[in-house]
């Protein structure tokens, strides 16, 4: 039986705001650029097209089309299930600071799908897309560091994570932050509160300064 990889609500909702967005981008002449064209032709369920667009795209180093192409691999739209192809594609991408392919390769790694199982490279993904406050990335480091993945075991860490991916929306992470705080004395857990707050201000400010670019 093959593991399936469920893609969360927030990467559904990411693609219905970047669809929103793409649908207005014309060039100058009118015309809709590759990355559009595929994008309509995804909509309309003409998969085999997209990803002939998006494939193209993804080899000249287009690092949303190779988010995309990793997605159309993972789900089999337009072709076969690979899900060796859709790792390579993810980290690709990952590698570029897309983050919902920064947690997708994260989730791949944990699970060995479509590469081998390796818990410190999936730690170090979730990582990075928690910094860029990716709800469900930070969840996963949470019980990343809760379960010593990799050998990391840090419950103070593990409570941190968990504390904003709740903060975030994923109602399970305060479920199990609860767990963890039990394990923690009164002053460990001010200082994971005080570490939590500093590090949701330090991503707000990161997040500012990117959309006044």
């Amino acid at each position: 039986m093959k593991t399936q990889l469920k893609l969360p609500v927030i990467l559904v909702v990411l693609f219905l705001l970047l669809l929103s967005g793409l649908m207005s981008q014309v060039s100058a002449e009118g015309k809709k650029d590759i990355f559009l064209q595929a994008y309509e032709s995804y909509l309309k369920k003409n998969f085999k097209l997209a990803l002939i667009y998006w494939k193209a795209l993804a080899e000249k180093g287009h690092a949303n089309a190779q988010y995309f192409l990793g997605i159309m691999y993972l789900n089999g739209q337009g072709t076969e299930i690979s899900l060796t192809e859709a790792a390579y594609w993810f980290q690709a991408s990952a590698e570029q600071g897309d983050v919902g392919a920064q947690y997708l390769i994260g989730e791949m790694n944990l699970k060995g799908m479509g590469l081998p199982q390796d818990y410190q490279k999936a730690g170090a993904w979730f990582k990075k897309a928690a910094e860029k406050d990716y709800p469900d990335a930070q969840y996963r480091l949470g019980e990343w560091y809760a379960e010593g993945k990799g050998g990391d075991k840090n419950l103070l860490l593990s409570y941190v994570w968990l504390k904003l991916a709740g903060a975030n929306g994923i109602q399970k992470a305060d479920e199990k932050g609860k767990q963890i705080q039990s394990q923690l004395t009164s002053l460990e857990i001010k200082h994971a509160n005080r570490l939590a707050y500093q590090l949701y201000e330090q991503m707000q400010q990161n997040q500012t300064s990117f959309l006044h670019r």
